[in-house]
């Protein structure tokens, strides 16, 4: 008996979960909303928008107010995407190595921000998430190199 593999899930719907709490918490009537949306990313409407977008997005509800309640990837599980997990992966071996003071998510995401003014590794585009990965393994070459 085998089974039917798992649908693909959207990396969007954690996203938008996101910016609908932050819309509750920060009480955005639809016209409120539809100009953050416009101000953000010059569209009106969360399901025309890339998850990058809607990065940006939750950076400016952020920005207005929004304190997102999470632990790891927005929805509390694992990223669906690999460049995020090994932006995790390589950050967590900084840590095991000593390379790092503080081998912290906090720590994670505060570099992340550093790096690329994003404040989650979700929520970083590819050319964000590449430019970390790389931070990362340019932070691990120097240690090897050193003696």
């Amino acid at each position: 008996m085998t089974r039917a593999p798992k649908p693909a899930r959207d990396p969007r719907q954690a996203l938008l979960a996101q910016i609908h709490i932050a819309k509750k918490q920060l009480g955005l009537d639809e016209p409120e909303y539809r100009d953050l949306l416009l101000a953000a990313t010059k569209k009106n409407s969360s399901s025309l928008m890339s998850p990058a977008e809607l990065g940006l997005v939750i950076e400016a509800m952020v920005k207005a107010g929004f304190k997102p309640a999470f632990k790891g990837a927005p929805d509390g599980k694992k990223s669906a995407r690999k460049v995020v997990r090994l932006i995790f992966g390589l950050w967590s071996e900084l840590a095991q190595r000593g390379l790092i003071e503080n081998g912290s998510r906090q720590a994670l995401f505060a570099f992340v921000k550093r790096q690329t003014d994003v404040d989650h590794p979700d929520w970083l585009d590819n050319k964000q998430a590449s430019s970390v990965v790389e931070a990362l393994k340019a932070m691990l070459n120097r240690a090897k190199a050193s003696p």
